[in-house]
C-alpha cells in the first residue's frame, strides 16, 4: 500500500491509525454474531413508511 510521503515522521496517534487501517484492509475483524439490538425497532421503521405498507405481508 502505498501513503503519501514522510507520513512516517507524524504523530505517533497518525502513525497508529494509518498501521490500523492497513491492518483491516488486509485482516478484518471477524465476529461470531452480529450485535445485539432492539429487534422490534426495525419492524418500527417499516410500520412508518406509507410505501411498504401497501406491499403484501410474508
Amino acid at each position: 500500500m502505498f501513503t503519501a510521503p514522510r507520513l512516517s515522521f507524524g504523530s505517533p496517534v497518525r502513525r497508529g491509525l494509518l498501521e490500523r487501517t492497513e491492518r483491516t484492509s488486509d485482516q478484518p475483524d471477524v465476529v461470531s454474531a452480529p450485535p445485539p439490538g432492539p429487534r422490534a425497532g426495525r419492524r418500527a421503521d417499516v410500520l412508518r413508511n406509507p410505501a411498504l405498507s401497501r406491499l403484501p405481508r410474508p
